[in-house]
């Protein structure tokens, strides 16, 4: 009796087992830090060992939907938290609407269990070459899953947590962040080969030389990063090289909102500017040029809406002129289509007095700052009154701002999620670009991880361009980023201060991601998708055998099927 049960249930708990060791080690993983980030060569392995073994594609289905559950509940209950404060709703809500979401956020968990699904039933492939094919196709549909799905917008990536070890983390200057995630995917499903081998009691020499590809792989990148690390420092450390200094100011005032509730609309946009020029003011000589953060004005610049906008819009123009330094700040513009999240690069001239430039956010975030012109609709409104109303901006831009002494420097503006997005910090390298500027508000972020998400996403755009650069926010994290992806913060979260740091400029390097990389690695996975997706409707879904073939073949499959109930 004890062991009919022991039979019945031991799929459930090796599948259980193999969902919570997944979630434990991505769970570390996603610490961005030494030595958790080796645990990204290992943490989709008990996923991926899971749904090779199930008998039945509901069960590998159900699995994946429960494992992407699992990951978004483990890596960002934070943004349910961020949701229930921003749209009203209950901590409870927003958390059941987070889970319900979690297929749509992860989709690829999905994908890539289709994938080692489908694949697996094929009993061609054993051999090392097979297998390798095998593991290159599931990276491939992986990688396109996550690239090319709408709803995957939070901006994470498997690859983002190499970043804690910074040579593997360098090659992404080859195709991407996504590069990355594509190796790690890659060595996760070989290595769940070589456990499902010697589980199965394959030679051993078959799991040694799936262990020898992985570790070559390492190696190889490990090496590749070193010496992009040390070249790149060497030219730093030239004496022509250009260094400019930047003070940045974190004013830690946050939900304007709520302060033009208490205050009023006057007396709330007078508390703000006082903070920023309080703190800019003892300093400001002592910078070649200051940053505010994204919308750190709440109003349109240079087109004001009333009298008291036309007032703070002088004051700030005369700031700028009488202290002789080029301001950035964020805060909205305007025309006849709509307003839209922009960051004003205010230049003192001494003929016309103040020159500005203005560059409009390319990628509002999502719902909350842009609604898609097929959802804009008054009872979509009247049902979600926190829908944003900006509109995109059309292209990146580069401002070539003076410095005093017959320097310029050519800097690439990103407001917040443009950050997230390579293909614009990409053409601002290939445009000249010689400093990212990362104009971000990250205070609708509760606690520090999402903050950190974003930071680290966003430290990911100097590596792939070779550039440096600044990123400065209203409420932390403000940081400074070198061309190879070594980050200080400048001020630690929630502190009103200012700060000057100082950047060197290293003479541009030529990157394969920025001059097209990134987009040609996303092609060659959407390919690889699309000729497995014919080859495998060409051939028709593999047939059970029947009689003692199917027999065998169900004894020698090893490890857990799923959970029972699901089979």
């Amino acid at each position: 009796m004890q062991r009919a049960w022991t039979v019945a249930y031991e799929p459930f708990f090796v599948g259980a087992a193999c969902i919570l060791a997944g979630v434990a080690l991505l769970s570390a993983y996603a610490r961005v830090a030494w030595p958790w980030a080796v645990l990204g060569w290992v943490g989709l392995v008990p996923w991926s060992w899971l749904w090779m073994r199930h008998q039945s594609l509901r069960a590998a289905f159900a699995t994946s939907v429960v494992c992407s559950i699992a990951f978004v509940g483990s890596t960002f209950d934070w943004f349910a938290q961020a949701l229930a404060e921003y749209t009203g709703l209950s901590a409870v809500t927003a958390r059941i609407v987070l889970y319900l979401s979690s297929p749509l956020l992860e989709p690829q968990f999905i994908a890539l269990a289709f994938v080692l699904f489908v694949l697996r039933q094929r009993p061609k492939l054993v051999s090392f070459a097979s297998t390798i094919q095998q593991a290159l196709a599931a990276a491939a549909v992986y990688t396109a899953c996550e690239r090319t799905v709408p709803t995957k917008f939070l901006g994470d990536t498997l690859g983002l947590g190499l970043l804690g070890a910074l040579p593997w983390a360098q090659a992404a200057d080859l195709g991407g962040v996504h590069l990355l995630t594509f190796f790690l995917v890659f060595a996760n499903v070989l290595l769940a080969h070589a456990c499902g081998s010697l589980h199965a009691q394959h030679p051993r020499r078959f799991a040694a030389a799936l262990l020898g590809t992985v570790a070559s792989l390492m190696a190889a990148l490990w090496v590749y990063g070193s010496w992009r690390i040390r070249s790149i420092d060497g030219q730093a450390g030239e004496r022509n090289t250009a260094v400019v200094r930047v003070g940045a100011v974190q004013g830690n005032i946050s939900h304007y909102d709520q302060l033009r509730e208490e205050l009023g609309t006057f007396a709330a946009v007078r508390l703000i500017l006082d903070r920023y020029f309080t703190l800019t003011r003892p300093q400001v000589e002592q910078a070649d040029f200051w940053v505010w953060p994204e919308t750190v004005y709440p109003t349109t610049f240079g087109k004001p809406k009333s009298p008291d906008g036309a007032l703070f819009d002088r004051e700030i123009a005369a700031f700028v002129q009488i202290h002789a330094r080029p301001l950035v700040l964020g805060a909205y513009d305007r025309d006849d289509v709509g307003e839209y999240n922009a960051a004003f690069f205010l230049i003192p001239d001494a003929g016309a007095g103040l020159h500005t430039e203005v560059y409009r956010k390319v990628y509002p975030f999502p719902w909350t700052e842009h609604v898609p012109s097929w959802a804009d609709y008054g009872f979509v409104r009247r049902w979600l009154p926190w829908l944003g109303t900006w509109k995109p901006g059309r292209e990146i831009k580069v401002v070539s701002l003076p410095l005093g002494e017959d320097r310029t420097i050519r800097v690439a503006p990103l407001i917040c999620y443009d950050a997230l997005m390579p293909a614009l910090s990409h053409a601002a390298a290939r445009s000249g670009a010689e400093l990212l500027l990362t104009m971000s508000n990250d205070s609708w972020f509760s606690g520090l991880e999402g903050k950190r998400l974003s930071l680290v996403g966003t430290v990911f755009r100097s590596i792939e361009t070779h550039r440096p650069q600044i990123r400065v926010t209203p409420t932390g994290i403000t940081a400074v980023i070198d061309a190879v992806g070594r980050f200080r913060i400048l001020m630690p979260p929630d502190r009103p201060q200012a700060a000057i740091a100082t950047l060197v400029l290293p003479p541009p390097r030529w990157s394969l991601a920025t001059e097209g990389g990134h987009q040609w690695f996303l092609i060659a996975c959407l390919a690889a998708t699309f000729m497995g997706a014919a080859s495998w409707l060409r051939s028709g879904p593999p047939k059970r055998k029947s009689g003692s073939c199917s027999t065998h073949h169900r004894a020698n499959s090893s490890g857990a099927t799923g959970i029972s109930s699901l089979r």
